[in-house]
């Protein structure tokens, strides 16, 4: 059974860009990839995992890690959207 650890996945970092475009493309950049890896990620459990609750459980821990780095994402743009308000 393979192992996956979405924990140790690392993103790239969010460098200071050219300004507020430059970030917000950034963003958008890395929720694309995090949204690739995942359906990466889904397509492995579902072809190497032949026993149906395993792959169950995998799937649903791996849905788990993908909202829990797509809430991480969002948080910092929701605190510096309401800090301009």
């Amino acid at each position: 059974m393979p192992e996956f650890e979405p924990e140790k996945l690392s993103m790239p970092e969010i460098t200071s860009g050219k300004g507020k475009e430059s970030s917000e493309k950034t963003q958008a950049e890395r929720l694309s990839d995090l949204e690739k890896e995942h359906k990466a990620e889904t397509e492995l459990i579902k072809k190497s995992v032949a026993d149906k609750k395993e792959q169950e459980e995998l799937l649903l821990k791996n849905e788990e890690a993908f909202y829990k780095k797509d809430l991480s994402f969002y948080k910092p743009f929701i605190k510096k959207m309401l800090q301009k308000i």
